[in-house]
């Protein structure tokens, strides 16, 4: 029995260094790779953040849809309104940027009020000033960027109108008004962006939201002037309320299409969405009358930028 038993056990100590020996080859001839996630992708091997710089230009063509400042005929109509930033991002997603949007909107029209014949002349300005710091998230297919920061903002409306009146039934023979308001404040502005990626064509859905609380003072000022028989009369007002708020809320839907570009190693894009924008003034003054520095703006938004 014991002359099987040792020819046995000597079988399977060999068999048991060969198999070591096989497996020991095998583990020297295989090479190991870190796990990869977002936030050890996104740095370099020192650990400190490469940064990014990005910017971008937007033609928006809106219409501005104000009942309280499109008196009669006045209607302002689609303007073109430039919107532009510039920003810079490191691999871990965290960035700051600053944004400009101005909107210039105006109108005219002849008016006859009886025996005088009268022009009204409408002009409005909107802009936005933005500095703000972003985070990116990015996934296979969704994307997501959030952002916020201070905005300074003005929405302004300049008023004329002028008539002559040979007959003097209803004014004098020459009749001027200068009517101004404006709203001018600063607050906090915040906003989402979500992608979404249709396959790998590089073509994106994108959907964005804003929201602005804005804290500032309106001003009004009114000039009237008319001339009677000779004597030029001058009358003036103003006022200014120092607690007023405007709330802003605007939205973006559309598509966008990302390209890399290996000449010098950035991303390009180019989207094309419907936007559509609300400011709200909350403004009383001393007589109670409230502002009429609201509105509502429609339309479509063309951009392209870049980031390397």
């Amino acid at each position: 029995m014991r002359v099987f038993l040792a020819p046995a056990c000597l079988m399977l100590m060999l068999a048991r260094v060969t198999a070591m020996r096989a497996a020991d080859s095998q583990f020297n001839h295989f090479e190991f790779e870190p796990a990869s996630t977002s936030a050890t992708a996104a740095l370099p091997s020192s650990n400190v953040p490469t940064w990014s710089w990005l910017a971008g230009a937007e033609a928006t063509y809106l219409s501005l849809h104000a009942p309280a400042l499109e008196p009669d005929s006045i209607s302002f109509g689609f303007e073109a309104a430039p919107r532009i930033w510039l920003g810079l991002q490191n691999k871990a997603g965290w960035g700051a940027q600053v944004r400009y949007w101005q909107l210039d909107a105006d109108s005219q029209t002849v008016e006859q009020f009886g025996t005088a014949i009268g022009m009204i002349s409408s002009k409005v300005e909107l802009y936005t000033v933005d500095a703000e710091i972003l985070r990116t998230w990015s996934g296979d297919y969704w994307g997501l960027t959030a952002t916020l920061g201070g905005r300074h903002a003005a929405f302004e409306n300049d008023n004329v109108f002028g008539a002559n009146d040979d007959g003097g039934s209803i004014f004098p023979p020459q009749f001027s008004e200068i009517l101004d308001r404006e709203f001018h404040g600063g607050g906090l502005t915040g906003s989402l962006q979500l992608t979404r990626a249709l396959g790998q064509s590089g073509w994106q859905l994108l959907g964005n939201v804003r929201g602005s609380a804005l804290w500032g003072n309106e001003t009004l000022g009114e000039q009237i002037v008319f001339v009677s028989n000779g004597t030029l009369t001058n009358f003036t007002f103003q006022e200014r309320i120092d607690n007023a708020r405007l709330y802003i809320v605007e939205a973006q839907v559309g598509l966008q299409w990302t390209h890399c570009l290996e000449c010098c190693r950035g991303t390009f894009f180019a989207r094309t969405t419907f936007e559509y924008q609300n400011w709200d003034t909350t403004a009383v003054g001393d007589n109670n009358g409230q502002s009429r520095l609201d509105g509502d703006l429609y339309g479509v938004a063309f951009a392209i930028g870049l980031q390397r």
